[in-house]
């Protein structure tokens, strides 16, 4: 089987090394080639993109702007991309299968499926429009936004999610019928994020993602007042030197790393006493699988999203988005070594059952063996 993965629009492989995600992006992938699957990533990148192509090995990597400049403004980009089309066809001409990464762009991965008459899958690992507009999206861009998203819906063979929270969300807006979705969870790497060995000391607590207001990082730094314990934050973005600031303010030791490339994050995660998040909405967010992993205690926000992955009291903690009602849960959790460890045992249990990376891929290569025959494609040969 041969894949193509339309990468979201006006992202590049270069933007995932920046991000420090290349490697778990991808190591997604080259299992799925374990398991007889060739993938090309199709990216809005440039010759840059090319440059990269060994860290992902065996998987291809087919930049569309490889051979021009790579345009300024959404739509130039969003033109030059659709111009793209018949190009793409024809280096694309012996896939099986079109899948987006995320739902944004998906009119030109849709395009070339067309194009080719092959099924197209269109997978989101979040709502887009909801997410636009809990994100505070222009309301005069929304029906826009509204209709792109339900244009992808509707042309696609089917919808890869993560969480049955999401399927249900996207059926009530759009009216997607049940039958075209695939429950396909995000997958963690459990032996490169795996528990600490023996008894080794966990101490502070230690929070991973964009410093934006939507994470509340500044709900954290104010829950941390008092406990005397450090917190280290990993990540970049437009709050940080006000967060830096708050915490000086605070007198609240933290320490703000900047992106720090995801295979790094496992010896950050088993050296924490506790994991903790607090985003306002998550679509089903990886960096607490990843703690969960390393069995570290989560304590996450109570959000649609965050739910799906956390069993509140039995593989971490769930709490209001306020500084007083967090505070407390991180408190206690800090000062109950025996409950941490409870949470943590239980929340790598639950990884390797549900959200293992030796497991989820078995998943979706199913469900796109369905889909190809359905199409009239052949299934793979047995392994």
């Amino acid at each position: 089987m041969k894949l193509a993965l339309f990468f979201t629009h006006n992202v590049s492989l270069s933007d995932w090394s920046a991000a420090g995600i290349l490697e778990r992006e991808a190591g997604y992938y080259l299992r799925l080639g374990e398991l007889g699957v060739r993938t090309v990533f199709v990216t809005h990148g440039g010759a840059e993109d090319l440059e990269l192509s060994e860290r992902v090995a065996p998987i291809e990597v087919l930049p569309i702007f490889a051979g021009s400049r790579r345009p300024r403004g959404r739509f130039a980009k969003y033109a030059a991309a659709r111009r793209l089309v018949p190009v793409l066809s024809e280096s694309l001409a012996d896939i099986d299968v079109v899948k987006t990464n995320q739902l944004w762009g998906g009119w030109l991965a849709a395009d070339v499926a067309e194009r080719l008459g092959k099924p197209f899958v269109a997978r989101c690992g979040f709502e887009h429009y909801a997410n636009y507009v809990r994100s505070g999206g222009s309301v005069l861009a929304r029906p826009f936004v509204k209709g792109a998203c339900g244009g992808i819906y509707r042309r696609a063979d089917a919808v890869f999610v993560p969480t049955a929270a999401i399927r249900e969300e996207i059926e009530r807006e759009f009216g997607v019928p049940r039958e075209k979705f695939g429950i396909v969870p995000n997958a963690v790497d459990t032996e490169l994020f795996k528990p600490p060995e023996g008894d080794a000391k966990r101490g502070g607590v230690l929070s991973v993602g964009r410093l934006e207001p939507v994470k509340n990082i500044d709900l954290l730094i104010e829950a941390m007042a008092g406990t005397g314990e450090r917190l280290d934050v990993v990540g970049d973005g437009s709050e940080r030197s006000r967060l830096e600031e708050l915490s000086k303010r605070l007198n609240v030791d933290a320490r703000f790393h900047g992106i720090i490339p995801n295979p790094e994050l496992p010896k950050l995660l088993r050296g924490a006493a506790v994991f903790a998040q607090f985003s306002s909405h998550e679509g089903a967010p990886k960096t607490i699988l990843e703690a969960m992993s390393c069995g570290t205690a989560v304590l996450a926000s109570d959000v649609p999203g965050t739910r799906d992955v956390v069993e509140d009291g039995k593989t971490g903690v769930l709490t209001a988005l306020s500084a007083e009602t967090a505070g407390k849960e991180l408190k206690r959790l800090l000062s109950d070594a025996v409950e941490r460890r409870r949470l943590g045992d239980a929340a790598r249990r639950r990884i390797l059952e549900n959200f293992s990376l030796d497991k989820v891929p078995e998943t979706e290569l199913k469900l796109l063996d369905g889909i190809i025959a359905a199409r009239g494609g052949k299934r793979r040969p047995p392994q």
